[in-house]
C-alpha cells in the first residue's frame, strides 16, 4: 500500500508542483583521525543556570567538562591550555560559530598554538555532532549521578 501511495503521489501534477525543490544535502562525515587530540571539537553548554566548556576528542570520544565562570575568550582559552599541556597540542578544532569561538583572541590563540580553527554551519549544530552527544552524555551522567 506504501508503494501504490508513492507512485501516485510522485505522478501528481499537482503535488509535484508544490514539493520542495531542495533536496537534503548528504552527510558528510568528519576525516577519521590518526591518533588522539589531534582534533577536538569545544562546546558551551549550560546545566542548571551554570555555563560549562565541555572538550571532546574525536579519536577517543574522551570528554573533559569544566566550570565556566563567565563565557568570554579569556576564560574559554584559560579552561583549555591545561587540556593541551597534558594532552598535546592539537592539529584542528571543531567549535560553533558563537561567542567566544568568534573572537579575535580566541583566533590568535589558535594562530599562536598551531592548530586550525574550523567552526560549524551556522544555525546547524548537528554539523558538530561529536560535540552534541558529549554534551548530551554529561548531562545524562550529571542526571543519573542526581538520581543516585
Amino acid at each position: 500500500m506504501s508503494k501504490d501511495i508513492e507512485q501516485f503521489v510522485s505522478e501528481c501534477s499537482v503535488c509535484n508542483a508544490h514539493s520542495t525543490s531542495q533536496q537534503k544535502e548528504p552527510l558528510i562525515s568528519h576525516e577519521v583521525t590518526a591518533r588522539p587530540w589531534q582534533k577536538i571539537g569545544i562546546d558551551i553548554f549550560t546545566l542548571n543556570q551554570r555555563d560549562f566548556l565541555i572538550t571532546v576528542d574525536y579519536f577517543s570520544n574522551y570528554f573533559e567538562v569544566d566550570r565556566l565562570r563567565d563565557k568570554t575568550a579569556k576564560e574559554v582559552i584559560g579552561k583549555l591550555k591545561p587540556h593541551l599541556a597534558r594532552h598535546g597540542i592539537l592539529d584542528m578544532t571543531m567549535t560553533d560559530n558563537g561567542q567566544p569561538f568568534g573572537s579575535q583572541e580566541f583566533s590568535c590563540f589558535a594562530e599562536t598554538y598551531g592548530f586550525e580553527h574550523l567552526t560549524s554551519s551556522p544555525l546547524y549544530p548537528q554539523s558538530n555532532g561529536k560535540v552534541e552527544k558529549a554534551v548530551h552524555t554529561a548531562k545524562k551522567d550529571h542526571d543519573k549521578d542526581l538520581s543516585e
